[in-house]
């Protein structure tokens, strides 16, 4: 396809230069080779990048950031009616560290493939456990005894930020490889921490 667009456009410069213009013939031919050789180089660069990219598209990318922007938004909602301030201070940590990811990924579109596989799984996991620590403290105001429970909600939190810091180190590094296993590890963490549900998102391949 791009062989016929590029001999189409020669073949408009050879005849604009040459019956148009009435040019020299030999000039007239130049003209459509560098024509036709220049879009031939257009079409190549723009396979170069696409390959730079692993395929990635700037729309894909563009998606996956505002998703992921959307999610820390409802997070930091959630955070927002929780009355400890500790908490909301430690999702906002985790929400500079996000920050930090989506920055990096935004500036080399190709990780956008290995940190979707993780990322939204560990936001819905952060979003579950700020939403269970407000549900506790709704229960707490009514008198029942729940410090255990807040204890390892604050806990878990903790693990999070750790989970969010590793995955932007091993982004700085380029260590992507390996994410299958963290996502196991932090499942075993939340069940330790009572929090055997799984979220509803699943991580995408």
């Amino acid at each position: 396809m791009k062989n016929i667009l590029a001999g189409t456009i020669g073949g408009g410069i050879f005849l604009f230069f040459y019956l148009a213009l009435g040019g020299p013939l030999l000039f007239s031919l130049l003209s459509a080779i560098a024509g036709f050789g220049a879009v031939l180089l257009i079409g190549h660069k723009q396979k170069g990048l696409a390959v730079a990219l692993g395929g990635i598209r700037d729309g894909e990318v563009k998606a996956f950031l505002q998703e992921m922007n959307e999610k820390m938004a409802a997070i930091l909602s959630a955070a927002a009616k929780v009355t400890d301030g500790e908490v909301g201070k430690k999702v906002q940590r985790i929400g500079r560290s996000v920050e930090n990811i989506l920055n990096k990924v935004k500036a080399e579109p190709s990780l956008v493939k290995s940190t979707r596989r993780a990322l939204p799984y560990y936001m819905d996991v952060l979003h579950k456990v700020v939403r269970r620590y407000d549900e506790l403290e709704e229960h707490r105001q009514a008198g029942k005894e729940i410090t255990l429970p807040l204890d390892k909600a604050r806990h878990t939190l903790e693990d999070l930020h750790r989970v969010f810091e590793k995955h932007y180190v091993k982004l700085l590094q380029g260590d992507i490889f390996d994410l299958e296993s963290e996502i196991k590890v932090l499942k075993k963490t939340m069940e330790m921490d009572g929090y055997a549900e799984e979220p509803t998102a699943r991580p995408k391949p």
